[in-house]
């Protein structure tokens, strides 16, 4: 994995050498994503200029150095990521008369383009990408993001000049641009934990949506006005576009349906397989992380199995925490025969990691694990360049138990008439959050393993009292998934509360509750919460992580299993679990779902209060533009009372006053 930057000038830049500066001190900025090199390339006027920081994990030789030029010379490549299926697609190629100076899956990218063209290539091509790709010949800048946001692109025109980077802070060194938030997109990250795809949380700025493309040609635009804006550049007919669709992949699935157990199994089995092994092609040390849980599990031992050695495999502890399950995740290694290590961790670790968030995170984000998913990166950099890693489990294989949930209130709302409904919220709301709380928190005392009621019992029971009268499935979602209901009226400069499902494209086919809450979910909060936090948690340390299970194959497989093949009997991830059972004793399958958390309410209490409030009261003078700061003390108070479990949004407000101020410092 690496580090991009470039750009494009729209104007006439002959003998001006500042465009290479700009990108040098581009990628300066993405330094922790590439430690091993950089490299800078222009074209012979610089309009256009690539710059890239590399992590060498294939071809360690100076042949896999980039930015990179083809064979012929027709392409140019700054490319972050890595081709899983590259060395089955060089084979291909090398039959249809294209030559390899090194082995990097870099210049096999460049090879499949002068083969077949940038469209076959994109289609045959199986890993996570992000790159920017010129061609000579037609005078085009062609950038693009793998199928499910693994890896991350953020682009924009700024000052007749379109740039693009890895990461937003590489955009403060492009000259003549201010940094300025978009109250829109602050709103949206308050009601979501996380800015959603396509916008990211500056003006000017947008995330590269997953799956999409976005072809831009010089000469074209420069023969007109050249854009301004990406408003303009859109108007020219020019903005991104899919390569590949959820969508056409669960639609393609339902014509191939697997309902048998055996067969579905069988075909699992083989998928994850061959993901893994794939992933595991390295020329540096790889491990894996492993929690304990069914999705790292069954990587960790099907990687076992394929390997001749012990796999390093690492986790972190919780000494006297209800949430710790290094004790699972150490039965598991035992049983599986891994080298593993457990790195403990006490509150005043997590604390001291608070600090480093804007600077990890690059653009605001609200979901406390990143915590400990960054000091577990950090622990297995000391041993390994690249680890495995279980993530995407729960949206391919219904693995959350919220689905189940929502599903049972979605079929409760259908039957229960309207006076029910208002008079069962009455009831719920009527109900002291502190009761609920002394409530969920004795029941937490009674059963310290088994999380029989989620933590905040009361927010819960003031959700479900909301919920109750929600009449669609999208507005049930949505205030399911929220950090916060009002945003606007935290934000009083927004003018719209962003809807996510405004991009999303809705399958033809008929889909259950649970399937369409899945599809949601890989399509938003797995690429903006999920690996955004994988991302930038593991990259801060230079470590790349790869995860099978969003395999393309896997991907593709798992829209092909019927529903009850992924959740039986009130049984969540019921093939995967039914695969680990040739590996692990039934007594480390059939637990509760645990997972990383961080009790971020109780410190908002405790230890992070006097260092919370000193952020929150003081520094919203400096944001009073974008924050109402009458509305945000209300959420203080009331948190501080336990009228109302704020934990969440006040996070997130908090991370974003120490990202903004942190951005506009350096």
């Amino acid at each position: 994995m690496c580090g991009i930057a470039g750009l494009l000038n729209f104007r006439n830049t002959r003998g001006d050498h500042s465009p290479m500066k700009t990108v040098g001190d581009m990628i300066y900025e993405l330094a922790h994503r590439g430690p091993d090199r950089s490299g800078t390339w222009a074209n012979s006027d610089h309009s256009v200029v690539f710059g890239h920081r590399r992590l060498s994990v294939q071809d360690l030789s100076e042949h896999g150095n980039q930015p990179m030029i083809s064979a012929s010379g027709r392409y140019v490549i700054t490319f972050n990521g890595e081709i899983y299926n590259f060395k089955e697609l060089r084979t291909e190629l090398i039959a249809a008369g294209q030559q390899f100076r090194g082995g990097s899956d870099t210049e096999v990218i460049l090879a499949a383009i002068e083969t077949w063209g940038m469209q076959e290539m994109l289609q045959k091509i199986s890993g996570m990408f992000a790159f920017g790709i010129w061609d000579h010949q037609t005078n085009t800048l062609t950038l693009a993001r793998d199928r499910l946001g693994e890896k991350p692109l953020y682009w924009g025109i700024l000052n007749e000049r379109l740039v693009f980077a890895s990461e937003l802070k590489a955009f403060r060194k492009v000259p003549v641009w201010q940094c300025a938030v978009d109250p829109d997109m602050l709103a949206a990250y308050f009601r979501y934990g996380y800015v959603p795809a396509p916008y990211s949380i500056l003006r000017s700025v947008y995330k590269l949506p997953a799956g999409n493309q976005l072809t831009v040609p010089l000469n074209a635009l420069r023969a007109h006005k050249p854009p301004e804006s990406t408003e303009d550049l859109r108007a020219s007919n020019f903005e991104p576009q899919p390569f590949w669709s959820l969508a056409d992949e669960l639609e393609a699935g339902r014509e191939h349906m697997i309902a048998d157990s055996a067969q579905a199994l069988s075909g699992l089995k083989s998928c994850i397989s061959d993901a893994v092994r794939r992933q595991q092609i390295a020329d540096v040390p790889v491990g894996a992380f492993l929690s304990g849980g069914i999705d790292s599990s069954l990587v960790v031992a099907i990687a076992q199995e394929l390997r001749h050695q012990p796999l390093k495999t690492f986790t972190i502890s919780f000494p006297n925490s209800s949430h710790d399950e290094s004790y699972f995740a150490a039965q598991v290694a035992e049983h599986l025969g891994t080298e593993h290590h457990t790195l403990p961790l006490t509150p005043q670790d997590l604390l001291d990691t608070v600090p480093l968030l804007p600077k990890i995170s690059d653009e605001p984000f609200g979901n406390p694990s990143q915590i400990p998913v960054y000091l577990l990166s950090k622990f297995a950099r000391e041993q390994v360049t690249v680890c495995l890693a279980g993530d995407g489990g729960d949206e391919l294989f219904g693995g959350y138990n919220r689905y189940m949930r929502a599903n049972q209130l979605w079929d409760f709302r259908k039957r229960m008439p309207a006076w029910s409904s208002k008079t069962i919220a009455t009831i719920l709301s009527a109900i002291p959050y502190g009761a609920t709380d002394a409530l969920s928190d004795k029941i937490h005392d009674w059963f310290p393993k088994q999380r029989v009621i989620p933590p905040a019992l009361g927010l819960k029971l003031q959700k479900l009292t909301t919920s109750l009268r929600k009449s669609s499935l999208s507005e049930l979602y949505l205030f399911l998934r929220s950090f916060y209901d009002q945003p606007l009226q935290l934000v009083p400069n927004a003018k719209r509360d962003l809807n996510i499902f405004e991009h999303l494209r809705t399958p033809e086919c008929h889909l259950e509750f649970i399937e369409r809450a899945m599809y949601i979910d890989t399509l938003t909060y797995l690429p903006d919460d999920g690996l955004a936090k994988v991302d930038r948690a593991a990259m801060a340390v230079g470590l790349e992580t790869r995860l099978p299970l969003l395999d393309r194959d896997v991907l593709s497989y798992a829209w092909r299993l019927a529903l009850p093949i992924k959740i039986r009997n009130k049984q969540t991830k019921w093939c995967l679990k039914q695969l680990l059972r040739s590996y692990l004793p039934a007594e480390l399958i059939d637990r509760p779902k645990m997972g990383f958390t961080v009790p971020i309410s109780e410190w908002l209490r405790g230890p992070l209060r006097d260092w919370a409030h000193d952020i929150l009261m003081k520094d919203v003078e400096f944001h009073h533009d974008l924050l109402d700061p009458q509305v945000l003390n209300g959420i203080w108070n009331e948190h501080q009372n336990k009228t109302r479990d704020h934990g969440l949004i006040l996070w997130a407000v908090i991370n974003f006053l120490t990202w903004h101020k942190h951005f506009e410092s350096e």
